[in-house]
């Protein structure tokens, strides 16, 4: 399992801004290459959002196998 995350959830949060946690599966229809540029953009916008993001992804379908 891959964190996107700058740090881990079991860490204290330095600031009052909320956090988002977002698990990402990349699957059968929408592949690694595609989340991957999600999760890029999704780090793109994170400055401007009224909160930040700490970013998973597990394994869904035959990759879970």
């Amino acid at each position: 399992m891959l964190s996107y995350g700058s740090s881990s959830p079991d860490a204290p949060r330095a600031s009052a801004r909320p956090c988002l946690d977002l698990l990402v599966l990349p699957g059968d229809g929408i592949g690694p290459e595609v989340v991957r540029e999600g999760v890029l953009l999704l780090r793109e916008l994170e400055p401007s959002l009224p909160a930040g993001l700490h970013i998973r992804e597990g394994a869904i379908g035959g990759a879970a196998v």
